[in-house]
């Protein structure tokens, strides 16, 4: 019956593995299709249109400061009362 127990457990830890990875077909056909729309016309179009997005000047931003460690915790802790 151990081996049983065990199968068991490795075959629900890879079931909810795969649930955690629902869009990868979808990844997958998303992908054909724009390398398809790439050898297109469309794909051409696309990309003179994408083309100018380096010239826009990103400016990142920046966190302001760090909460205080107990600040943080104390927030953790009320979060966690809520769940």
């Amino acid at each position: 019956s151990m081996t049983e127990s065990h199968s068991n457990a490795s075959a629900s830890s890879s079931s909810s593995l795969s649930s955690s990875f629902p869009d990868t077909d979808d990844d997958h056909t998303i992908a054909s299709i724009l390398a398809e729309e790439e050898n297109s016309k469309f794909g051409a179009k696309l990309g003179k249109r994408l083309s100018h997005l380096d010239s826009i000047l990103h400016t990142p931003r920046v966190n302001g400061e760090t909460p205080d460690v107990n600040d943080a915790s104390l927030d953790h802790e009320r979060l966690s009362e809520r769940l």
